[in-house]
């Protein structure tokens, strides 16, 4: 039958799921959910992250502000222009700054403004406006000038990058080589199963045929010792060849699976390709 994925999965010999794998399918499973993969694909995003909120500190700055201020003098010469003056002022600012990539410099603009509405009588101009536009640029001609700390820490964090990058090839092409390796090793311990379990059925078989002609005396009872003897040594054989092919199982899904609650562990693994 068919999986979700559509792939074949079949019943084991004691009724278990086995699924038939491919090489290329293996590739593609450890690529997708190889724990150690999806470990190193985390260093390069991290470092992106790290990168973007270092280099936040060149992006412009812009501020504002505003403001009320109300103020009453009291009387205290003819010359205050009323019994008693109000001077209203309100302020309202705008300004940007940056600091450059290069050289450790940094510009601002700043845009004042200002309206002032007074009781005074001999106020030539009421309310009267005052704005001033004010550009600065800053150049640090010795210190910071060729580096600084920020700079230092984004050229850091940019080799970091592309090491992350080449542990993760590193680690990508050595899993390949790994899950290969793995696939062959099971297609081997299937295949050296096979071969157990029939040798271990002819020496059973010759272990019958001896003890029937020891039935009819055309065989000394030694040999069907002897065959007996050989029968074990197969056997031992055959249960060395199960924990082999056992082993092979578990090394091929540690790089399979994303942990022991995936389906695929446990499931039966049956290499189909042949070297």
């Amino acid at each position: 039958g068919l999986d979700r994925g559509g792939n074949c999965v079949v019943l084991g010999a004691q009724g278990a799921m086995a699924r038939e794998l491919r090489l290329m399918d293996a590739v593609e499973l450890a690529l997708r959910q190889n724990l150690d993969i999806a470990v190193e694909r985390l260093t390069p995003q991290a470092v992106d992250f790290q990168l973007a909120g270092l280099k936040n500190n060149f992006r412009p700055l812009a501020s504002s502000t505003f403001g009320m201020r109300s103020q009453v003098n009291p009387p205290t010469s003819q010359l205050n222009g009323g019994q008693r003056v109000t001077n209203d002022t309100a302020t309202y600012n705008f300004g940007v700054t940056q600091d450059v990539p290069w050289g450790g410099g940094n510009f601002s603009l700043t845009f004042n403004n200002s309206r002032l509405a007074t009781s005074n009588l001999f106020a030539n101009y009421n309310p009267t406006f005052t704005s001033t536009l004010t550009a600065t640029f800053v150049q640090p001609l010795l210190l910071n000038f060729g580096i600084d700390n920020i700079r230092q820490q984004i050229a850091v964090a940019q080799i970091n990058r592309d090491i992350g990058n080449e542990t993760l090839r590193a680690t990508i092409a050595q899993t390949i080589a790994n899950v290969r390796n793995a696939y062959w090793e099971l297609a081997y311990a299937r295949a050296a199963l096979d071969v157990a379990q029939r040798s271990l059925d002819l020496a059973q078989k010759l272990v019958e045929d001896n003890q029937a002609r020891v039935e009819v005396g055309t065989l000394a009872p030694l040999d069907v010792v002897q065959a007996e003897a050989e029968a074990a040594n197969r056997r031992q054989t055959l249960a060395q060849a199960e924990a082999t092919l056992a082993t092979a199982q578990l090394t091929l899904k540690r790089f399979l699976v994303n942990g022991t609650s995936d389906p695929l562990w446990t499931q039966e693994l049956r290499a189909t390709d042949l070297p």
